[in-house]
C-alpha cells in the first residue's frame, strides 16, 4: 500500500493480511506506520504482489491501529493544550490594554467583543468591580450592540467598529472586533 502525503511518500506492506513491514524518510516499522496513519489526507494506491525487503513489524493489526489511535488522541491533546496556552497569552495581552485604557480616564467598563457580541477581553475599573461583574451585563451589551449593527444598516455605515458612551457617573467604552 503505498499513502503519498503532498511530497511524503509511506508505504505500508502485508503479507497474509498482517501488517509486516513499513517505511516513510528514514523510518522503518512501528514508527513508520504510524507516521503514516497520523497523516490527515493523502491518496493511496495498491501494488499487489510485492513483498518486503526486510519484517519489521511484528505486533497485530489491531494493536497498532489502537496505538495509532492513541497516539492520534495524545496529539489532538497537546495542540489542544498549545491552543489554550495561546489563548490565554493573548487574553492577558487584551486585558494589559484594556487596563491601561481606563486608567485615570474615568472609564467604568471596557470590553472588547467579537461579532456576537461575545467578550474576548474585558476589565471592569477597581473601584466598580463589586457593582458590575461582565458576565451580568452581557446580554444587555449584546442587545445594544445588535442595535447598532441596526442602526449602521439603517444608515449605510456597514458595521459598528467601537462606542463609547459618558455617563454621569463614568464612560462606557465597547470595541467590536468583525472578523
Amino acid at each position: 500500500l503505498h499513502v503519498k502525503m503532498e511530497t511524503q511518500v509511506g508505504v505500508i506492506y502485508f503479507e497474509d493480511g498482517n501488517i509486516v513491514h513499513s517505511e516513510v524518510d528514514d523510518l522503518k516499522g512501528e514508527e513508520a506506520f504510524y507516521t503514516i496513519l497520523s497523516w490527515e489526507g493523502g491518496s493511496f494506491s495498491i501494488e499487489k504482489g510485492v513483498k518486503a525487503s526486510e519484517e519489521t513489524i511484528r505486533a497485530g493489526w489491531q494493536t497498532l491501529l489502537l496505538e495509532a489511535l492513541k497516539r492520534a488522541d495524545e496529539s489532538r491533546s497537546s495542540q489542544f493544550k498549545e491552543f489554550e496556552i495561546e489563548t490565554e497569552k493573548k487574553q492577558l495581552r487584551m486585558a494589559k490594554i484594556l487596563s491601561d485604557f481606563i486608567e485615570g480616564k474615568g472609564i467604568i467598563l471596557a470590553a472588547l467583543l467579537d461579532k456576537e457580541s461575545f467578550p474576548l477581553a474585558s476589565i471592569v475599573a477597581e473601584q466598580h468591580r463589586d457593582e458590575y461583574q461582565i458576565k451580568d451585563i452581557t446580554p444587555t451589551i449584546s442587545k445594544f450592540h445588535n442595535q447598532l449593527k441596526e442602526l449602521a444598516e439603517n444608515l449605510k455605515m456597514l458595521e459598528t467598529v467601537s462606542v463609547t458612551i459618558e455617563f454621569k457617573r463614568g464612560i462606557l467604552h465597547l470595541n467590536f472586533i468583525n472578523e
